[in-house]
């Protein structure tokens, strides 16, 4: 709070407002967490056919996401 103070940050959020707004976006953080973070941290060795397009093939889909999930993250 004293670096808010410091900035002359006026409208500092209350204890329970900073808990809403985070229940309030725990949804996107799951999701991203668990569909978009293994898909952009996923090996880059994998085939480059792992497009968009390709994805309505039912099975071509299941094949990839299951590889892409499957292989170690590259996170630093």
């Amino acid at each position: 709070m004293a670096m808010l103070n410091h900035f002359n940050y006026n409208n500092i959020p209350t204890y329970e407002q900073i808990k809403n707004e985070i229940r309030k976006r725990a949804a996107n953080g799951f999701f991203t967490n668990h569909t978009i973070l293994p898909l952009i941290s996923m090996d880059k060795s994998l085939p480059v056919d792992s497009i968009f397009e390709n994805l309505p093939n039912e099975e071509f889909a299941i094949k990839k996401f299951q590889r892409a999930f499957d292989t170690p993250r590259r996170i630093p």
